[in-house]
């Protein structure tokens, strides 16, 4: 009988003492030093030495450039959507191919694959209805508990649900799975690589892993590509325009929201995103970032090591440190590179 009393007891501070006395504005720099306090998180949440500025900028050019293949794409799916299960088991029964169709493509891109296997589960009844797409639980290195791709099939009968290659290859093979178990698995890592966590690295891995669809065909439908491009490239891509917005540039809760339906999002997903981007500032920031960071030090491979650039290796690099931040993952691939990329 003391957790709700007490509760209510909170409510009523914020509501009747805290509310009153707070700025009526929304950016993280509208507080005494807030600028230095914002900068200090751009750099906490992206491991990079970047401004805010530099990164609305980012987040401009990519929302520009994913539209542009939204359209194209749009054209070509024409009224073609993707195919709909209204129960779990037949759900499940989906993601189960969609691994079919990924998984034994991954030996073209790593050299080795996690010790773990993966396994496909719709939440549990208790919380399915408060994790709406999907996510990984890692697995454990002595092989008593497999990794786990979990899936929501809260309401299937209603809500339309689909699988995508997308979602699967950032919250399992080869993105969440492959980054956090070869890390698990690796006995030679300290602890702190073995299970730290910056999301930059740890969401950059995911969403780049997602764009590796293109190279391996899996895109080559434009139903796919459709889901990777809104789902996972442009409502990252729009997190750099908005959240910089918000704390550095003077937005409004209303333009950021309206951004983002311009650019997309529902009315209340947006809404809840804005209140997100306000209460963690910066943190939003890491996904998109981490992708292009990536990305930039395998182009960068790619035209110094030219016919002995090896994407295997290069993927190796990247992942046998465990989750580490940005600069030094950089420091780290410009040495590779330097010895030659092997």
């Amino acid at each position: 009988g003391t957790l709700f009393p007490a509760m209510q007891r909170l409510r009523d501070y914020l509501a009747d003492e805290y509310l009153p006395q707070s700025r009526e504005s929304i950016a993280a720099t509208d507080n005494p030093g807030g600028e230095a306090f914002y900068g200090y998180r751009i750099t906490e949440m992206t491991t990079l030495d970047l401004t805010a500025e530099e990164i609305h900028e980012i987040g401009l050019a990519e929302v520009a450039r994913i539209n542009e293949a939204l359209a194209q794409a749009r054209e070509e799916a024409g009224d073609r959507t993707p195919v709909t299960y209204t129960t779990k088991a037949d759900l499940q029964a989906a993601w189960y191919e969609v691994a079919e169709k990924v998984d034994p493509l991954m030996d073209q891109l790593f050299l080795n694959i996690p010790e773990t296997p993966l396994r496909i589960e719709p939440y549990e009844p208790y919380r399915e209805e408060f994790n709406l797409a999907a996510s990984y639980f890692p697995g454990k290195a002595d092989g008593s508990r497999p990794g786990t791709f979990y899936f929501s099939g809260w309401n299937a009968a209603e809500r339309e649900l689909s699988p995508s290659v997308r979602l699967y290859m950032h919250e399992g093979n080869p993105g969440h799975h492959y980054q956090i178990m070869f890390a698990i698995e690796d006995e030679n890592l300290p602890d702190t690589l073995k299970h730290g966590w910056y999301t930059a690295f740890g969401e950059g891995w995911a969403l780049y892993a997602e764009s590796l669809g293109y190279e391996l065909g899996l895109y080559d439908d434009p139903v796919e590509r459709l889901q990777a491009l809104e789902d996972g490239e442009l409502k990252r891509a729009v997190r750099l325009v908005v959240d910089t917005g918000i704390h550095a540039l003077g937005w409004t809760r209303q333009q950021a929201a309206d951004y983002m339906v311009e650019n997309g999002s529902a009315r209340d997903y947006a809404e809840n995103e804005v209140a997100r981007y306000i209460a963690m500032p910066g943190q939003a920031l890491g996904y998109k970032i981490g992708e292009l960071k990536i990305k930039e030090l395998r182009a960068r491979a790619e035209a110094t090591l030219g016919d002995g650039f090896d994407i295997r290796r290069f993927h190796d690099q990247v992942l046998n440190s465990g989750n580490v931040p940005l600069a030094v993952l950089e420091a780290k691939i410009d040495a590779w590179i330097a010895a030659g990329g092997q």
